[in-house]
């Protein structure tokens, strides 16, 4: 029998049900991964120590971005298509991967001997040189992740991904335990990527081939060029902590700055869940005006609205979980949380534009959104770290909020949206994330802009609209079920 797909998948389907229903679902089964991250994270880190994590996170952070430019957004290319791609796309998409892939090992391999001749330092180089291996693995899967995605069937992805996490922390605590160090969590990721390369062909039901034709390839590179370019730029953003940061404060500060990453990425499952779904749902009804500015309206406050409480709940906890699963020399993370979770609500609040414009092949004001924030946190950043330390990376990334300016001004050219329905969502949370910086005898005066949300009645009708369409999502109720 043929496993029935996470949610309607009628071009009629309401947007909002389309997206609700599948996003609960798929981020329910995705809250099931953050425990073992959270575990995960918790015994490597503390098992290797700062600095170990911070070498670790420096390498991966360039990796992941050469992993990025050779995936060049092939997989929102088929994600996005108007009609379902043939077996043999798919086949031209994994032979321009594997080209990509390749040449980025290479490139980054002779980077690698260059930086070691100027710098001669070999802590960061050969845990590099090895999680270069990781960059094939890591972008091949990616045309079969489409193929699942395109049909709706997160419930495999899910299960997929939530296995990998076991994979990699399988592998990462043991030789953590041992004294492996940064070595661990370099096998661990290695082992990662693996498992998620064969066990999505499976899941796809998807027979990886070589295949070259001029017109498929020629499709592949006609819309990658533009989002490869891009991501390539959003992905630098993350550039900006190791060569900051570990400049100036050095590999402990960069691991203290990477788990406090981790921590609001960790809890971000909504986030993941509801930008793939965006992406696909959105590719549905973007020739349809009106459905299209109703959907990013309503998905940018249903943005805000899951991850206001879940980035709410870090804040508040925020202390209390550092200090007593990492200890005192992790510390100096709960002082960036809350600049991180406030980047964050108000970053992702962007990410149905994104999706809008990717559906539209409308690139441009993406690749300079992402360009302006990349310059704005770097330069802000290297004014600000040396004088104020990790706070200052914190304001830096708020600094480089100002670069979606462009991407608001090219998306409403596309569909005249507002943001009506999300400036009270982030009004009422985006106090409670700056909790630890408040005196306690203040910290309760934080929600009050919460508990007067609860009062206004349109707020309370839209939770419970949102309420029933959650239990539904869920299975556990139907109108069938109260006739």
């Amino acid at each position: 029998m043929a496993e029935p797909q996470d949610s309607e998948s009628s071009p009629n389907a309401n947007l909002r049900s389309l997206s609700l229903a599948s996003a609960i679902r798929l981020a329910v089964r995705e809250a099931g991964g953050i425990v073992i991250r959270l575990v995960g994270v918790v015994v490597v880190t503390k098992l290797i120590g700062p600095a170990q994590y911070g070498i670790y996170s420096g390498c991966a952070v360039f990796v992941a971005l050469l992993a990025v430019m050779s995936q060049q957004g092939v997989e929102a290319y088929l994600v996005t298509r108007a009609t379902e791609p043939r077996d043999d796309e798919y086949h031209d998409a994994i032979t321009f991967l594997l080209i990509t892939s390749i040449t980025s090992v290479l490139v980054g391999l002779a980077g690698s001997f260059i930086v070691e001749a100027i710098m001669g330092d070999r802590s960061f180089l050969m845990p590099f040189r090895i999680l270069l291996i990781s960059v094939p693995i890591n972008i091949l899967w990616a045309p079969a992740q489409a193929k699942i995605e395109r049909a709706f069937r997160f419930r495999r992805m899910a299960f997929l991904e939530i296995a990998g996490d076991l994979v990699l922390y399988g592998v990462a605590m043991p030789l953590a335990f041992l004294g492996a160090g940064a070595w661990s969590l370099v096998a661990g990721f290695i082992a990662w990527q693996a498992f998620l390369l064969v066990g999505s062909y499976w899941l796809a039901h998807l027979t990886p081939r070589l295949r070259w034709t001029r017109q498929g390839i020629g499709s592949i590179f006609t819309y990658t060029a533009s989002y490869s370019a891009s991501m390539g730029v959003a992905n630098a953003l993350s550039l900006v902590s190791p060569i900051v940061i570990g400049a100036h404060l050095g590999a402990a500060a960069v691991g203290v700055v990477a788990l406090a990453q981790r921590l609001v990425e960790t809890v971000s499952f909504v986030v993941r869940a509801t930008w793939r779904l965006s992406m696909a749902a959105i590719g549905r009804v973007q020739n349809e005006p009106e459905r299209l500015r109703n959907g990013v309206e309503e998905g940018m406050a249903l943005q805000a609205l899951f991850l206001g409480p879940i980035y709410g709940g870090l804040a508040v906890v925020s202390s209390y979980l550092v200090l007593h699963a990492w200890g005192p020399k992790w510390g100096a993370a709960v002082d960036l949380i809350p600049y991180l979770t406030l980047t964050a609500l108000l970053g992702t609040v962007f990410l149905i534009p994104i999706a809008m414009l990717r559906a539209k092949g409308k690139g441009g004001a993406i690749f300079l959104t992402q360009s302006l924030q990349f310059v704005l946190t770097l330069g802000a950043a290297s004014l600000l770290v040396p004088h104020l330390g990790i706070t200052g990376f914190g304001i830096a990334c708020l600094c480089g909020l100002l670069g979606y300016i462009p991407l608001d001004i090219g998306a409403r050219r596309i569909v005249p949206y507002t943001y009506a329905a999300v400036v009270p969502w982030l009004a009422v949370f985006a106090p409670v994330l700056i909790f630890q910086d408040i005196p306690l005898v203040y910290r309760p005066f934080l929600f009050i802009p919460l508990l007067i949300s609860f009062v206004v009645p349109h707020t309370r009708h839209l939770l419970r609209d949102y309420a029933l369409e959650v239990v539904r999502a869920l299975g556990l109720w139907t109108p069938e079920s109260v006739s």
